[in-house]
């Protein structure tokens, strides 16, 4: 009986500390915001405008990034939900935006729509192929110059999406 008491307390004392704790609103910029300090430590920049992007195809992901004179946004990372840079984060909204029982032309475009939104990569003249249960995306990007006249380099860029829809490093060919 003491041990019941005793979980119960312990139940009721979580019930109460988490009641207490603020919740997380990702609907408003004022949230968003909020989630961002609570993760990082850090105020969200507001130098050169907002670089805060919600994920039309993943729902519940925002990219956050920094703002650079010389760049644009500098991304950062992404909260999915109210979590930072979630671990498994990746995995899971391939998941469920049906990356397991997709065809190849459906997984073309998450993997394409991941890159684009969630990476915040301008993929250009891209050719995609299937090896085995992965994804083989080869494409351009156009890089940063700066503050400079110079014509921007053009990078041959290659990514790999595994069988769970995740992918590892992004290579440069």
């Amino acid at each position: 009986m003491t041990n019941i008491r005793l979980a119960c307390a312990l139940v009721l004392a979580a019930s109460a500390a988490h009641a207490d704790s603020p919740k997380c609103d990702m609907s408003t910029d004022a949230g968003i915001d909020a989630a961002f300090k609570a993760a990082t430590g850090h105020e969200m920049s507001r130098y050169g405008g907002r670089c805060v992007q919600r994920s039309e195809t993943f729902k519940g992901l925002i990219v956050v990034g920094s703002f650079a004179s010389d760049r644009g946004c500098i991304w950062m990372g992404m909260f999915d939900g109210c979590k930072w840079d979630a671990p498994g984060a990746p995995k899971a909204a391939m998941a469920a935006a049906g990356w397991a029982k997709a065809d190849a032309a459906k997984r073309q475009e998450l993997a394409l729509a991941w890159l684009r939104e969630i990476d915040q990569i301008r993929v250009e003249d891209e050719k995609v192929t299937a090896d085995h249960d992965k994804l083989v995306i080869e494409y351009f990007e156009t890089g940063e110059v700066g503050m400079t006249p110079a014509k921007p380099p053009r990078y041959h860029m290659r990514v790999v999406f595994a069988a769970d829809g995740t992918h590892g490093a992004i290579k440069t060919l």
